[in-house]
């Protein structure tokens, strides 16, 4: 697939020459000049596959968002076991320190002492856990403790379990499937399309074909924003409001080719295809939403 595409011949020339008009370059496709340019599908999945690594590597997975605070609560419990035991000793050269850890570091010691992460409820099961317990004990023996007993129940304590203890490779497995609810929004797409444009008597695969090909150069451009915005633009700086710009133009402009790419190639009226337009983008953020979270809950079970 890749060969394909790196290869530079009159293919991958006539290609990148007709991306920037997704109507055309489906024509060209429904023509029947499949040999003249790169196949859709190989084009779409080389541009998503580029562009979800560009997202990947922007996040900085060590970063306080991916902080696991798994073995800090575990940490705390221990020091205020320890703490406790330094209660019993009367020395007067304790008691300041003591005073000092009452107000400050447990202060709210009955929070620590539980020691819990909190978790979910499912099926009228909690999954809270302790953090030690989770650090501490071998699955079948948290099983025995919390009293899972289903195969549900203690598969999802162990992929919990897992996820606590692996955030940052928790998020990226995740984060790598969504590749499958993009292709399933695509299809699903393609058929609500049928239904819309049914007028137009156009085949499953025309509809599949030009949403491809729009995804595709929706993928590039959101790739050239994003770089400009790391490289050029400071995204990397503390201003918000640039920020709050480079998210609006990377869900604005992907709108702006989609609404143009509708128009041309459905050939229907301005203010009609406006509305198509706002249908489709409707449906299909309540399609993406439902597959990006089937995709996770999926993956969160196989990991």
């Amino acid at each position: 697939m890749w060969n394909s595409f790196t290869n530079l011949d009159n293919t991958a020339f006539n290609t990148i020459k007709y991306i920037w008009a997704p109507w055309k370059l489906t024509e060209f496709y429904i023509e029947g000049r499949k040999k003249s340019f790169l196949n859709p599908i190989r084009v779409f999945l080389v541009t998503m596959l580029f562009h979800l690594g560009m997202l990947v590597s922007s996040f900085d997975f060590s970063s306080i968002a991916f902080k696991n605070e798994l073995y800090e609560k575990s940490m705390q419990k221990k020091m205020f076991e320890t703490y406790k035991k330094a209660q019993m000793e009367n020395t007067e050269s304790c008691q300041s320190f003591k005073i000092q850890l009452d107000t400050t570091l447990f202060s709210d010691y009955d929070t620590i002492q539980k020691d819990t992460v909190n978790n979910f409820s499912f099926n009228d099961k909690s999954y809270t856990m302790s953090a030690t317990d989770i650090i501490e004990l071998k699955q079948d023996s948290i099983n025995i403790k919390y009293n899972y007993n289903t195969f549900i129940e203690k598969l999802l304590a162990k992929q919990f379990i897992r996820a606590l203890k692996e955030p940052d490779n928790t998020f990226q497995h995740i984060f790598g499937n969504l590749i499958w609810a993009i292709l399933l929004t695509v299809l699903s797409m393609a058929f609500f399309f049928k239904l819309l444009y049914y007028r137009k008597h156009k085949l499953f695969l025309e509809h599949l074909v030009f949403l491809l090909n729009v995804h595709s150069l929706a993928f590039i451009v959101n790739s050239i924003w994003m770089s400009l915005g790391k490289h050029f633009l400071g995204v990397d700086s503390d201003d918000t409001t640039l920020d709050i710009d480079l998210n609006i133009g990377y869900i604005l402009l992907p709108s702006i080719i989609f609404t143009v790419s509708l128009y041309k190639y459905y050939q229907q009226s301005f203010i009609k295809t406006g509305i198509k337009a706002a249908i489709c983008s409707m449906v299909y953020l309540i399609i993406n939403v439902f597959f990006i979270s089937l995709t996770a809950v999926v993956s969160f079970f196989i990991f």
